[in-house]
């Protein structure tokens, strides 16, 4: 990996982190409300499907410095 994909890469990671702090304040909402059902299903469903692609990116970057990483989260665990 080059230093332009590994700063597309982290410019990726900045992303997520955003979307997931957003997404965490959604799911919180729903589930102050105590509701359940659809719209909780699917912040939570998006919200594996980021880590999981920040950690996809995460590795490529330790692999490209010749560092290891721990294996990705299953989904729902976070």
């Amino acid at each position: 990996m080059n230093t332009q994909e590994e700063q597309r890469a982290r410019d990726a990671l900045k992303c997520i982190d955003r979307d997931l702090d957003a997404l965490d304040i959604q799911i919180a909402a729903l589930q102050a409300r105590q509701r359940s059902g659809t719209s909780l299903d699917q912040y939570i469903r998006v919200r594996d499907a980021l880590l999981t692609e920040a950690q996809t990116i995460l590795i490529q970057l330790d692999n490209s410095s010749g560092r290891l990483s721990p294996p990705p989260p299953q989904a729902g665990e976070g």
